[in-house]
């Protein structure tokens, strides 16, 4: 199972991936460095599918939900207890987290664990151009607090289609003025896409603070 870690600290956040790209990409490289500086401890891991094409360099899609949760479990659980323990992901991952915190059994297998909340940086709030088929009806089931850190922009959910939604009171919403999926904003903007991650992982640590101290 692979996995990295970065930083040292009170709190604990193991972070998915999104679908396309794995732990190492320069989005999650990026924020998790700016979040380990700020003293959290990041724990960051693979889907199935991703060690697959990692190992075989072949494009392949995501494992079922069911599969993806598992994963998620195993790493919580091989973490063991965590003081300040928090879930979540990019995108994809991000919306596992949330899955994992709604489903039955998962509940039933973690309810052990000292689980604050869960983070999601550019929820996936439904596929781009397809905006009737929302994923949302789950996180009104949430017992945890959630934080969403998303782009005004972003074609998995703008500002303009996520203030239609009504979601419950227990999330959060961080907007990244202008920010795309991965919180990048069009240079007229005036703020760099490093200066944007930087402000999320800030967004991320003030939401730790608040719920678990």
């Amino acid at each position: 199972m692979n996995v990295m870690v970065d930083g040292n600290g009170k709190f604990t956040l193991i972070l998915a991936h999104g679908a396309g790209a794995g732990m190492d990409s320069a989005f999650l490289q990026s924020f998790s460095t700016a979040l380990a500086k700020l003293g959290v401890r990041v724990v960051r891991f693979e889907f199935p599918y991703m060690e697959l094409i990692r190992l075989t360099g072949k494009r392949r899609p995501p494992n079922k939900m069911q599969q993806l949760l598992n994963r998620f479990i195993d790493v919580i659980e091989a973490e063991g207890d965590c003081e300040h323990l928090f879930i979540g992901g990019k995108s994809l991952g991000g919306r596992v987290a949330t899955v994992l915190l709604t489903d039955i059994e998962a509940a039933v297998q973690l309810k052990a664990r000292n689980i604050h909340g869960c983070i999601c940086l550019g929820y996936p709030f439904h596929p781009p151009g397809k905006p009737e088929k929302l994923r949302t009806e789950h996180l009104f089931k949430l017992a945890h607090p959630l934080h969403i850190v998303q782009g005004e922009k972003d074609p998995f959910g703008s500002l303009q289609d996520i203030q239609g939604y009504q979601l419950p009171k227990g999330i959060s919403i961080d907007y990244v003025e202008g920010g795309n999926h991965d919180l990048k904003s069009a240079r007229k903007y005036g703020v760099a896409h490093g200066e944007q991650i930087s402000r999320a992982a800030h967004s991320v640590y003030m939401f730790m603070k608040s719920v678990a101290l």
